[in-house]
């Protein structure tokens, strides 16, 4: 393979990753402070100027890797090869040595490049993340967080385990306050990153007052016995 099409093979795997990046706002947390700085503030034309900024600062990176890999492996293969003729050469007594030809390197390259392919783990510090870390750590959207996290789904306990049992109701309601203090702390980040990426932030803010009135609110329900 040419350095040509190992060129374009790090263009494909850099595309993947910046696609998933996006997908998951999941950004690098440098190339996104440039993006957001120079859209002033508009988070669509950020996310267009950070497919630009991330594209530069890491097509090289993985280009290199990629490059790094292949010359290894290489390397490996002509070491071995190399051991493989010193045991025929003392077999036959003779001292020709032989090393890797222009085809098999080929070969090497190819077979290496076709097995990443689909990896995109030469990203650092990525991993597959479950959507629990990912509500834990404020990455899930706001209007997902608060919505469906901090109304729907309680609400949805609620009412479901007061018609199987009416007689239940104060276990749910412990069962309730603890789960905010869960959510709380989700809803809480989700809506500090929201005021970080948008302005006005208005809706940050509203977020996390709601949610101080509402645990405040739990409290109090569950102190008096209602």
């Amino acid at each position: 393979m040419s350095d040509t099409e190992l060129k374009k093979a790090a263009e494909r795997q850099t595309a993947q990753i910046i696609k998933r990046e996006l997908d998951r706002r999941d950004y690098e947390e440098t190339a996104w402070l440039k993006a957001f700085k120079k859209a002033k503030g508009n988070e669509t034309e950020a996310r267009a100027l950070y497919v630009e900024i991330r594209e530069s600062d890491l097509l090289e990176e993985v280009y290199i890797s990629l490059k790094e890999k292949v010359d290894q492996r290489i390397a490996e293969a002509e070491w071995y090869r190399n051991e493989q003729n010193k045991i025929k050469q003392k077999k036959s007594e003779t001292k020709k040595e032989s090393s890797l030809t222009n085809y098999e390197k080929q070969q090497i390259k190819n077979k290496y490049l076709k097995s990443v392919e689909s990896d995109v783990s030469i990203k650092p510090n990525h991993s597959e993340e479950s959507f629990l870390d990912r509500f834990i750590e404020g990455k899930i959207p706001l209007v997902i967080s608060y919505w469906v996290v901090g109304v729907i789904v309680p609400l949805i306990i609620y009412v479901i385990a007061s018609a199987v049992n009416p007689d239940i109701e104060a276990i749910i309601m412990v069962l309730l306050v603890i789960y905010s203090f869960f959510s709380f702390i989700g809803i809480w980040k989700s809506a500090g990153n929201y005021i970080r990426e948008n302005d006005p932030p208005f809706w940050g803010y509203t977020a996390r007052v709601m949610m101080i009135v509402g645990i405040l609110s739990s409290i109090g329900n569950l102190i008096s016995g209602r």
